[in-house]
């Protein structure tokens, strides 16, 4: 038992538990070297040579330890290492393998040790093989074996890792859910993706080389895409597989419908500016046909600004938060813009048969104008009525006159001035479908069709 000090070793003394009734060899030290492991005959041992481990003290080893039935067993564990990972490998013809002595491994956890995993071909032959190490890289090292000799002589064999297999598995971030159907891309070193997909169990399996950095990408919907750096320092150390576990956080999405606050319906194409105000990104997008817009990935505990805008419209914009989300949420902002041209419809409002009295549905949107054309006192209309074709032609162009008249009437008692009110009787003139009365031959129109002719149509006239 040698120490090395000041560049030098000092004088070989036994080791403490050597003894005339048994063995004690193949120490090998752990990377820290506060553990020593060595195969003995000692009593205790439940076979042949079993594995034992001792712990480093101020007065030297602990008393040895067996490393239990889930490594040892009635044949020889022999010629153990241990690797800066913590893998222990060790060869055993005690367990059901491919030859004599078989190589190992297992690993430690909170002192017990994980059944062995036999390493299979090209390590393991029909003969004996044993005494594998590596190199600090984890990636080249050497065993020892008997195949091609007839079991007569041991020649040391070397080994080059060409593939590390990779376990993955991907989980919700918040509720440690598993997540099934997640798509994984892994690159090496901007090389082509190698694709896969989680399964039901959250898991991925792929095959990683040594000496290579690599990108991890897991993309799930709903969820904000991940991305894990894996450097080739961290692959040297991994042993034959490593494990990588990935959480993703539920996405934010910012949702919302632009409308127009002048005629009341949605806005297409409007144009919406989501800004990340902590970090100052920016991102577009534009509103459906319907007025709709959404941004899917916006981001927990951020501060973002919305701003509307579209042509002829004053843009405006929001301030609001994700920091009290805790994701799967949609941040719901909606805004209406005022949008303001000449000759612009603003509204229809619609008649009986003969009659220009106004409706309680037409009421409705003529208290609507009234409320804008308060709100901007620098627009005026004009109020132009329309009739259908099932009078004469005379007869309707008073009709729409009285119709418009009527309309102005209710607008100046609710207060508006009639100067910025213009009325303008049309009668038949302009129909806006099929029923017109050509010739006073009156086509054949349904009543809800010569209805949507009995108008009154709002239209700015000018803004001031």
């Amino acid at each position: 038992r040698p120490f090395r000090a000041v560049g030098q070793w000092s004088s070989v003394v036994p080791f403490q538990y050597n003894s005339d009734n048994y063995s004690c060899a193949h120490p090998a030290l752990s990377a820290d070297g506060n553990k020593l492991f060595f195969s003995s005959d000692m009593p205790g041992t439940i076979g042949g040579m079993d594995l034992w481990v001792c712990d480093k003290t101020n007065a030297g080893w602990s008393t040895p330890k067996n490393l239990g039935s889930s490594i040892n067993t009635l044949g020889n564990e022999v010629f153990p290492t241990i690797t800066p990972d913590g893998k222990l490998y060790f060869s055993s013809n005690g367990q059901e393998g491919i030859g004599g002595l078989d190589l190992y491994s297992t690993t430690d956890s909170a002192g017990s040790y994980a059944e062995p995993f036999n390493l299979g071909a090209p390590f393991n032959s029909s003969d004996d093989d044993f005494g594998l190490i590596y190199d600090s890289t984890m990636t080249t090292g050497y065993f020892s074996s008997n195949r091609n000799q007839q079991g007569l002589n041991d020649d040391i064999f070397s080994i080059q890792k060409f593939s590390i297999k990779l376990k993955g598995i991907v989980s919700d971030k918040r509720t440690n859910e598993v997540l099934a159907a997640t798509n994984i891309r892994i690159i090496e070193d901007n090389q082509e993706p190698n694709t896969s997909r989680t399964g039901d169990d959250g898991l991925f399996i792929s095959q990683l080389r040594p000496n290579k950095n690599y990108m991890i990408i897991s993309e799930r919907e709903n969820y904000q895409t991940d991305t894990l750096r894996l450097l080739a320092s961290d692959i040297k150390l991994s042993g034959d597989s490593m494990e990588v576990k990935i959480g993703l956080q539920n996405e934010i999405g910012v949702i919302g419908k632009i409308t127009n606050e002048v005629v009341g319906g949605p806005m297409a194409n409007a144009t919406i500016i989501l800004i990340d105000l902590d970090r100052n990104d920016t991102v577009r997008t534009i509103t459906d046909a319907e007025g709709n817009y959404k941004f899917p990935n916006a981001k927990t505990a951020t501060r973002y600004r919305v701003i509307a805008e579209s042509s002829l419209c004053d843009s405006k914009a929001i301030d609001t938060s994700t920091v009290a989300m805790n994701g799967n949420t949609s941040l719901e902002i909606n805004m209406a813009l005022f949008c303001l041209s000449a000759n612009m419809i603003l509204k229809n409002i619609y008649y009986d048969l003969d009659k220009s009295n106004i409706r309680p549905d037409a009421a409705k949107e003529l208290d609507k104008l009234v409320s804008l054309l308060k709100k901007y006192p620098n627009i005026n209309i004009e109020l132009g009525s329309h009739t259908d074709c099932r009078a004469s032609i005379t007869y309707n162009m008073g009709l729409s006159k009285r119709r418009a008249a009527s309309a102005v009437l209710y607008l100046e008692k609710a207060g508006i001035n009639r100067k910025r009110l213009i009325a303008v009787g049309y009668g038949e003139s302009r129909p806006v479908n099929k029923c017109e009365c050509e010739g006073r031959h009156i086509v054949a129109c349904t009543e809800e069709e010569h209805q949507m002719n009995r108008r009154t149509e709002i239209k700015i006239t000018s803004i001031e």
